[in-house]
């Protein structure tokens, strides 16, 4: 549901990096990043993590986003 969202997101903020990873195939970067719920999206800024938005509320996820969109 949110996936569409997440890729055109990407294609609309160039100036900023968008990953995805599945968290089946890497549970180790999960347990790192301390992700509990799916789907969680981390921003980081200088390597620093700076929002975490949990859930598909594409709104929110938008917000976020622009926050640091520079």
């Amino acid at each position: 549901m949110i996936s569409p969202k997440f890729k055109k997101f990407a294609e609309t903020y160039t100036k900023m990096k968008f990953i995805s990873l599945d968290v089946d195939e890497i549970p180790e970067i999960a347990e790192q990043a301390e992700v509990s719920s799916m789907p969680t999206f981390h921003i980081y800024k200088n390597a620093k993590l700076v929002e975490e938005v949990v859930g598909a509320d594409p709104i929110k996820l938008e917000a976020a986003i622009k926050k640091y969109a520079l």
